[in-house]
């Protein structure tokens, strides 16, 4: 704005003009657009303080002529939207920092909605910081619930679920998310418009350290490549079907999306958690297992697709609350899975899912599409069904 000399003063909204010095002092940014029309007809008033040659200016008044700042209704979905997370409270910094990314998220969602409500358990590790967090979350809005407990134990992030089973039937969509996957600076509407009519649906995500060059040939064992979107951007020029899907946020149908982020239609979302939530599994510490489930009991509940993956970026804050890495958390994990197989109902819904994680593991897209390509005997770049590749 500065470099081109040119100043918009957009009276009633708060803008900062920035660059690359802001944004390195500041941490996360996130800049939005509204419709402005002008008649080109404005002069600007951007002053050099100190002659000419020099880069430092002060933002003067504009001074206009016939301008027109067109303000926009706020667009609202007609749906309602039910938002459940864990939060787990180890510090103080951990309560400010909580605080304020569900202060931020649920401004940046709950604005699509006339009804949007969250309820947060939040499990504090030291009786200590109850306090300080009843203090910090006394001002969050009025469709923010907490449900607090001072536990230091393992716990199963799913077992609160088994409180709003029945409050699900009366929300269109339930949004279940790891505290850690924002929704501020997520493009929420697109999603939600390209998501498609799948019951269930999920975004692709990226922390920090993905994008980050020097990292781009890491590798995370901990999650699926296909579900991180810097595997979608490191894909060959002439490999056009990632890139395609990408660049049109076309969904794709999957047999599995991951429990980071994920939206249920409300209804399924009663009917699917009425059924896991048993007692063998809300009470043990795993939570290992409902991921591999959804995606076929959406599709045995409904004609329509029962996932959908949309190329959407939700932003990985990576916070690492709970140690996966435990021998417990692993055993009773490695329990779970095979309570859900051998379960008659639970086996049904979770085999699908396993023969595509054979198919997608932790490979590279480029990998994935040759390998399909070669299971389908299809040749060039034509687009292919991924479903019939896990068949």
């Amino acid at each position: 704005m500065i470099h081109s000399l040119l100043v918009w003063r957009l009276d009633g909204y708060p803008f900062v003009v920035a660059d690359e010095v802001i944004y390195a002092s500041i941490g996360d940014a996130y800049t939005s657009t509204g419709l402005w029309v002008d008649s080109n007809e404005v002069e600007p008033s951007t002053i050099n303080r100190h002659g000419q040659g020099h880069s430092r200016f002060t933002i003067g008044d504009i001074e206009r002529r016939n301008h027109i700042a067109i303000k926009l209704q706020p667009f609202i979905f007609p749906q309602s939207l039910l938002i459940l997370m864990n939060v787990k409270i180890n510090s103080e910094t951990d309560v400010t920092k909580n605080i304020q990314w569900i202060h931020q998220d649920s401004h940046a969602v709950c604005k699509f909605y006339q009804r949007c409500d969250w309820e947060v358990n939040v499990v504090i590790t030291e009786s200590s910081l109850m306090k300080s967090f009843l203090s910090a979350s006394s001002d969050v809005p009025s469709n923010i619930n907490f449900n607090a407990q001072v536990s230091s134990k393992w716990f199963n992030k799913f077992a609160h679920l088994q409180n709003f089973t029945d409050k699900m039937l009366g929300y269109d969509f339930v949004l279940l998310k790891d505290n850690d996957q924002r929704i501020s600076g997520f493009p929420w509407r697109t999603f939600v418009e390209k998501k498609g009519n799948a019951v269930v649906s999920g975004p692709l995500r990226q922390s920090v350290r993905d994008a980050m060059k020097w990292d781009r040939f890491h590798r995370d064992g901990r999650n699926l490549l296909f579900h991180q979107s810097n595997a979608w951007l490191q894909t060959e020029e002439w490999q056009s079907w990632g890139h395609e899907l990408f660049a049109e946020v076309a969904p794709i149908e999957v047999l599995m999306v991951e429990m980071y982020f994920v939206l249920f239609e409300g209804k399924f979302a009663n009917y699917f958690f009425d059924h896991i939530l048993t007692k063998e599994f809300i009470h043990q510490p795993s939570d290992w297992g409902p991921d591999l489930l959804w995606c076929a009991a959406a599709a045995e509940w409904s004609s329509r697709p029962g996932c959908n993956l949309v190329p959407v970026v939700s932003a990985h804050e990576d916070s690492r609350q709970i140690d996966k890495g435990v021998k417990v958390y692993r055993e009773k994990g490695k329990e779970m899975l095979n309570y859900f197989k051998t379960h008659s109902t639970f086996g049904r819904w979770a085999k699908p899912a396993f023969q595509w994680k054979s198919l997608i593991g932790n490979f590279k897209i480029v990998d994935i599409e040759g390998r399909c390509r070669k299971l389908l005997g299809m040749r060039g770049d034509d687009r292919f069904d991924l479903i019939a590749c896990a068949a």
